[in-house]
């Protein structure tokens, strides 16, 4: 049978043509056809909801701007290797608790350490070692790149952003993020040992006294062992007192080697940020400051030209008794602090082949400058 359409004949051939095959018309392209839809009116809630939408973001612009431009700063933390002032040698053992604040963001913000009398020592009384967080300068910490003209300064990269200080007054933390790193040298015949890092807010607060001492940082010798090897020696947090926010464990694992003989450092990291609800700290760390006191000193009398005397006491040399401000668990409300707690499962006291060190980047809001 034929294939395709059919052809048309006219007839019989016509005088002067070659075929009665009907010719066929090419088909031709038409332009698209473009439909238009009808449009629907805006109703008044659709108008409503947009404005509505532009004038919250509006007004959360202005309340952000209220507590100034955003501001950040990388700090650093390294474990004291020796003795110094208010570190006692310790290390890293299941007796020896960490934390610090998470959203302390001052310029005196500190790590803690819970330092237990040792079966060597000759004192019963419980120490609590604290050491300061330390600007980071992209030089290994060797560096000077103060806005005072430091040595360094003309080759670093973060000379203008590492001279932010958070106000002592008041200010808005945005986040923190903290990055931890721990090694510890083993045998591949030791056992495997573990480092414990919980994210924790208190929720139930006691006041403080000689009968009730749970408040952190005080209350960190109440959380030694929580990452003990052995179960019924464990501690546990007591969710009646904290809210944890985070758990994470970090195992360390002994690996063979060729002569199982060698000291292996395995080395394990941890990155965590924390988001902080957006509600100002007010401190004011500088109507909290203990005055120098101050021995015997000079006195000196002075007669004015209308009879009279004046009398001034100077001192030279240090005080007595220095004075100190607060910190910032002194001033804060104790439901407001977030706390990053270390805990190890090292048994042994003197066991030095811990180390550890931390870094983190705060973000924040305040009125006192900024890069």
């Amino acid at each position: 049978m034929p294939r395709g359409r059919p052809r048309l004949y006219a007839g019989p051939l016509q005088p002067g043509k070659r075929s009665a095959v009907v010719p066929r018309t090419a088909s031709k392209a038409i332009k698209r056809v473009y439909k238009k839809y009808a449009t629907v009116p805006r109703t008044r809630v659709g108008v409503n909801k947009t404005a509505i939408v532009t004038l919250s973001r509006q007004v959360k612009s202005l309340q952000n701007a209220q507590h100034g431009r955003i501001q950040s700063k990388i700090q650093m933390w390294q474990k004291p290797t020796g003795a110094r002032d208010n570190w006692h040698t310790i290390n890293l053992w299941k007796g020896g608790p960490m934390a610090f604040a998470l959203n302390d963001f001052t310029q005196n913000a500190q790590v803690y350490q819970v330092h237990m009398p040792k079966s060597t020592d000759t004192t019963t009384d419980n120490i609590y070692n604290y050491a300061n967080w330390l600007p980071f300068d992209g030089l290994g910490n060797q560096g000077n790149i103060n806005e005072r003209g430091g040595a360094d300064k003309a080759h670093s990269y973060w000379k203008t952003s590492q001279d932010n200080l958070a106000s002592t007054e008041n200010y808005l933390p945005i986040s923190s993020t903290i990055h931890f790193e721990f090694n510890r040298s083993m045998l591949p015949a030791q056992e495997v040992e573990c480092v414990r890092i919980d994210i924790v807010r208190p929720r139930n607060t006691v006041p403080m006294n000689k009968f009730n001492m749970l408040q952190l940082p005080t209350g960190l010798l109440g959380m030694r062992n929580l990452a003990g090897k052995e179960m019924l020696q464990r501690n546990r947090i007591n969710r009646k007192y904290f809210d944890v926010v985070k758990t994470k464990y970090l195992y360390f694992k002994p690996r063979v080697t060729e002569h199982n003989s060698d000291d292996v450092t395995i080395r394990k990291q941890w990155k965590w940020t924390q988001n902080f609800p957006k509600k100002p700290i007010v401190l004011d760390l500088n109507a909290n400051r203990a005055e120098d006191v101050h021995g015997q000193g000079t006195t000196t009398t002075v007669t004015n030209q209308d009879g009279t005397t004046t009398t001034t006491t100077s001192y030279t040399g240090v005080a007595d008794v220095q004075g100190d401000k607060a910190s910032f668990a002194d001033v804060m409300q104790p439901s407001k602090i977030y706390w990053a707690v270390l805990s190890f499962s090292n048994p042994s006291e003197t066991d030095n082949k811990w180390n550890m060190s931390m870094m983190r980047t705060n973000k924040w809001r305040d009125n006192d400058g900024t890069d």
